[in-house]
């Protein structure tokens, strides 16, 4: 197994295609899962209040507060804790 990975190093022009395929992919990749864990975060809000019967106007309202002072790593905890 390690030989493999020593071929792999000493093999250049794989080891800088690789590197200008992850990186492009990393970057284009990163936001697009970002933005998908905000909107099914914010899918499970809305669901948990309906859940919990609040009227369209209330969550409206909430939804437009926006987020409060807690950093972004809070609220993924307390939503991990949620649906435990």
């Amino acid at each position: 197994m390690s030989d493999f990975f020593l071929r792999l190093v000493e093999n250049k022009d794989l080891l800088l295609f690789g590197f200008i395929t992850v990186i492009p992919l990393a970057a284009i990749l990163a936001p697009t899962w970002l933005a998908y864990r905000k909107a099914a975060m914010n899918a499970q809000l809305k669901s948990d209040m309906i859940a919990r019967g609040m009227s369209a106007h209330d969550i409206e309202r909430v939804l437009a507060a926006g987020p409060t002072s807690k950093s972004d790593e809070d609220l993924q905890d307390e939503a991990t804790d949620a649906n435990a």
